[in-house]
């Protein structure tokens, strides 16, 4: 039987609030702890699932008080970094205010093919002067995102890492001759879940608005249940 799925996007009060009314209902739930999702029937016995907001760090309650509890313990302390070739904008949030951000642009891309430098090279080498502008670019560019990281100390502060970058600049990101202030594998590194447009201050401000909303989804039979 097909389903719709009514969504809504909560921020952090409002998850805590919703968690709080749920502690007393006797309704079963599971907790999916690697997703950080939960899944409960409504009053009206209509499925749902809540997804917790991105930046908070992994909870792990064994009940609706705990996962509660965990949530207005966490001290929503986090870094947002979004990276595409030439532009990257981070952003280092305590209690859910803004304390340091910065963008940074270079000049990567060649103008025509609208290809970055990254992947011209594996093609075409770096004989002629544009490319070899660029490439050293490249190499600036990590190097200042990381330099601005770790000037900002985000390693010893976030609970949770929010990072948006493609593959191959991932592995530049982590390559690079001054090196990020985390591990790649940190746990504490969470993907952004959406699709990020060109790296501004504007959409960083965006992406910290969906990152700090947890996902509510109910569902209800096309035939309104019957």
């Amino acid at each position: 039987m097909q389903r719709r799925m009514d969504e809504n996007h909560l921020n952090i009060a409002e998850v805590v609030e919703l968690l709080h009314s749920l502690a007393s209902s006797t309704s079963p739930f599971t907790f999916d702890v690697e997703k950080q999702r939960l899944f409960f029937t409504d009053d009206d016995d209509v499925p749902c699932e809540l997804t917790l907001p991105r930046v908070l760090p992994t909870i792990d309650g064994r009940n609706m008080e705990e996962i509660r509890e965990q949530i207005e313990k966490s001290h929503q302390t986090y870094t947002i970094i979004l990276i595409q070739a030439g532009a990257a904008a981070m952003g280092y949030y305590e209690d859910r205010l803004l304390r340091q951000h910065k963008v940074v642009k270079k000049y990567m891309v060649r103008k025509k093919q609208g290809k970055s430098q990254i992947k011209y090279l594996k093609s075409k080498g770096k004989s002629r002067l544009g490319s070899r502008i660029r490439l050293q670019n490249t190499v600036l560019f990590f190097e200042e995102i990381n330099a601005t990281l770790g000037a900002w100390d985000v390693s010893e502060k976030s609970e949770a890492i929010l990072l948006s970058v493609p593959i191959n600049l991932k592995n530049l990101l982590f390559s690079s001759k001054i090196p990020p202030p985390f591990d790649k594998k940190d746990p504490r590194i969470k993907r952004i879940p959406m699709d990020v447009r060109v790296p501004t201050f504007k959409e960083l401000k965006h992406v910290d608005w969906m990152v700090t909303r947890g996902t509510l989804r109910r569902g209800r039979d096309r035939d309104g249940g019957r």
